[in-house]
């Protein structure tokens, strides 16, 4: 197994590197979710409005 040797202060550094980075990717996936939210959303009222016209056009039709 290697080793590096590491002093006090870089390793403090690399915590310090560790935390902000788990804490982005915390943030990137939060994003990430809300995204996926909202596309399933506008996908749902493509469907529902698609659905109108479509109900619509059928009424159009009969008179």
């Amino acid at each position: 197994e290697l080793e590096l040797p590491v002093c006090d202060w870089d390793e403090k550094w690399i915590h310090a590197y560790l935390d902000i980075s788990v804490n982005l990717l915390d943030i990137c996936n939060a994003f990430s979710s809300e995204i996926s939210r909202l596309n399933q959303g506008h996908l749902l009222l493509q469907c529902v409005l698609h659905n109108l016209d479509s109900i619509s056009s059928k009424k159009f039709i009969k008179a």
